[in-house]
C-alpha cells in the first residue's frame, strides 16, 4: 500500500468516526493481489446507498474490523454479499472498516 492511499480510501467523520471515502473506486494492492474498493455516497464499502429495505423480512448490520471488512477481498465477493444468496429474506448491510473494532 502506498503512502497516499490511506487519504485517498479513507476520512474522519464527525458523528461516524474513521470511515471510506465517500463515491469512491480503486483499486487496492494486497498480498494476496490486488481488490478493488468501491463505496457509495454515505462512505459505506457497496455499490449503493444503504436503506432499510423494506421488502426484506430481516436486515442484519455487519459490524467488525478488516476480517468483516474482507481486506483483499472486492465488493460483491464478500462473504456478507454471498449471504444475500442462501439467505433471501435478508439483507445483509457491511458497515465493517479497518482498523477498527466493535469497541
Amino acid at each position: 500500500m502506498n503512502d497516499s492511499l490511506p487519504g485517498k480510501l479513507y476520512r474522519f467523520d464527525t458523528k461516524l468516526g474513521l470511515i471510506y471515502a465517500p463515491d469512491l473506486t480503486i483499486s487496492v494492492e494486497h498480498e494476496s493481489g490486488p481488490y478493488v474498493v468501491q463505496t457509495n455516497k454515505q462512505g459505506f464499502r457497496t455499490d449503493r446507498d444503504l436503506y432499510i429495505d423494506a421488502s426484506k423480512e430481516k436486515t442484519t448490520l455487519v459490524f467488525g474490523d478488516s476480517y468483516t471488512a474482507e481486506d483483499g477481498v472486492s465488493n460483491g465477493r464478500r462473504f456478507t454479499d454471498l449471504l444475500k444468496k442462501d439467505f433471501s429474506g435478508t439483507e445483509f448491510l457491511n458497515l465493517a472498516i479497518s482498523g477498527s473494532s466493535l469497541d
